[in-house]
């Protein structure tokens, strides 16, 4: 009984060398293909772990904006020096696939709606009505992009946080292109 050489290569997408090996990987299957040798891509993340990689990407450059806003409120409001710090837990949690740091982000965001509506209520009740369509209207659009950020965070960690543990090891330990290549070819 003769048994077929096997050819495995894992990658990811994300990885560019990974991608540009699936180029050569490809002509390699085309050039062997009348030989009894089976060739076998396995993409080294599933469609959970690639949609989490796309929203943790999302959600850095939110909490780079945020942290953008926060930096010009500090220079006249010193107090706004703890939104950075609230806004880079949410920037490393993203970055580094944590748990904790994303959930506190959560919670600041939530902190942020809740202190806005109060805010909101205090000026209301204390503006003359020359202003007041102004202050509703720019309450509304400040509300609506708030709460869809804190929508695409909240989606972010639910999704975080229904990948397999191993799946998060991974992400938190490879998912760093500058430094690893996770390209693998085995021979069975």
């Amino acid at each position: 009984m003769k048994q077929n050489l096997k050819l495995l290569f894992f990658g990811a997408d994300w990885c560019p060398h990974c991608r540009d090996f699936k180029k050569t990987f490809k002509k390699l299957k085309e050039f062997f293909k009348a030989d009894d040798i089976e060739f076998w891509h396995v993409d080294l993340m599933n469609p959970k772990m690639k949609l989490c990689i796309k929203k943790a990407k999302l959600v850095n450059i939110l909490c780079l904006i945020d942290i953008l806003f926060a930096v010009v409120y500090s220079l006249y409001y010193p107090i706004f020096l703890i939104s950075i710090i609230c806004s880079l837990t949410g920037y490393f949690g993203s970055k580094k696939f944590n748990y904790q740091l994303t959930l506190f982000y959560i919670m600041y965001l939530i902190f942020n709606i809740i202190f806005r509506v109060v805010n909101f209520i205090y000026v209301i009740t204390s503006i003359n009505n020359n202003d007041l369509l102004f202050t509703i209207i720019s309450f509304v659009v400040l509300f609506l992009v708030e709460f869809i950020i804190t929508y695409i965070v909240i989606s972010y960690y639910k999704l975080l946080k229904n990948l397999l543990n191993i799946e998060v090891k991974y992400l938190q330990t490879n998912y760093d292109v500058q430094k690893q290549f996770i390209c693998r070819i085995v021979i069975l």
